[in-house]
């Protein structure tokens, strides 16, 4: 069986049959393979949809009343995420957690892509005017 060579306009074709990644590993795992390989998987599937995206996401603030301290974080279900919070969470948000403070969801029905963006920029901006943030990281 001769071997096939994978490139930039056949993936292209390929890909174009297929709605989401999912799909297109499914149905064509060679020529999937190969745009991993060959670095080329962002250009044949930027028409698709992104799983992640099908479920749009909320950005919400933890946040202190009595002290500049919050926790920002992203959940396509932000009441929920909350109580899992209280069940186990990292030391910093489980000292937010026993004082006094408020759910606010500040953003909503955002992209992964923009949910991200916004998580960043309020970690960012929370920093800088002096709170206490309680992310572990600066965002995803």
């Amino acid at each position: 069986m001769a071997k096939v060579k994978w490139t930039l306009e056949t993936c292209q074709e390929l890909a174009s049959l297929c709605k989401t990644k999912k799909e297109f590993k499914e149905k064509f795992p060679q020529c999937y393979q190969a745009c991993y390989k060959h670095k080329i998987m962002d250009q044949v599937s930027n028409h698709m949809i992104e799983l992640n995206n099908l479920y749009k996401k909320d950005v919400y603030f933890i946040k202190g009343l009595n002290q500049n301290i919050i926790y920002i974080g992203i959940s396509i279900n932000p009441e929920q995420r909350y109580l899992q919070h209280k069940i186990k969470t990292n030391n910093f948000v489980q000292e937010l957690l026993q004082q006094d403070h408020e759910l606010l969801i500040v953003d909503k029905g955002l992209s992964l892509k923009e949910a991200v963006q916004k998580e960043k920029s309020y970690i960012i901006e929370y920093t800088n005017l002096g709170w206490k943030v309680c992310n572990k990281s600066t965002g995803r």
